[in-house]
């Protein structure tokens, strides 16, 4: 019992701690429905740097880590008298993800990162524990926090399904919708290290398209 309430809590823990990245990233807030579409995506965001990234620990034996993706907007031109602001690449992404059949309400400051995550690697320059040294990848103990919009959109928007889920769980059991139009914030949760009390960490996230965006963070307690 006690086990599971442990387990209980550092969920509760992080799901709070995510919610306030997830709130910082978007600097404009997020608006309510507010004109009908055909497309429910209204926004989307060229990843190009790794912004806002803080760390702190959860009880004594995990870290969360926050950042956000920011970069270039590709917007609809959808929003009233705004038809002069659509980016050229907007009709590709409404293809890719087959996002031409909504015809309902849609917002316009609500985001999704443009290109699905292939792949997120995190790395420590000194032995982290027993089983990672330095230099090997923490992906295997890494639990990954985000919001997405992927299922809804890419499963033909379900009337019985929230429009944006929160997925917390290992990569690599990600579907691939869950890879897709994620928002702006990503949490990650590590367990602490039992070999180093002083590194440097090394975050990779690699897109399908194959731009890769990395950032390092220094660690010490």
């Amino acid at each position: 019992m006690e086990i599971n309430k442990k387990i209980y809590n550092s969920f509760i823990v992080i799901i709070v701690a995510m919610s306030m990245i997830f709130g910082s990233c978007n600097k404009e807030g997020r608006d309510e429905p507010s004109w009908e579409s055909n497309h429910f995506m209204q926004r989307y965001i060229l990843p190009d740097s790794i912004t806002q990234l803080t760390w702190e620990f959860s009880g004594e034996d995990t870290i969360l880590v926050g950042f956000c993706l920011d970069g270039e907007n590709v917007l609809s031109g959808e929003a009233p008298n705004d038809a002069e602001n659509k980016h050229p690449m907007y009709d590709y992404f409404v293809k890719k993800y087959h996002d031409t059949t909504w015809w309902g309400k849609t917002y316009y400051l609500g985001y999704a990162i443009a290109y699905p995550i292939e792949n997120i690697s995190i790395i420590a320059d000194k032995d982290y524990d027993e089983a990672h040294h330095a230099g090997d990848d923490l992906s295997d103990v890494l639990f990954v926090g985000i919001q997405s919009w992927g299922e809804f959109v890419l499963n033909d928007y379900p009337k019985n399904m929230e429009h944006c889920q929160y997925v917390e769980k290992p990569f690599k059991d990600f579907s691939k919708n869950e890879k897709s139009l994620w928002y702006g914030g990503i949490g990650f949760r590590l367990p602490k290290p039992t070999l180093s009390k002083d590194f440097n960490l090394t975050i990779t996230i690699t897109f399908e398209e194959g731009r890769t965006l990395s950032t390092t963070t220094h660690i010490e307690f």
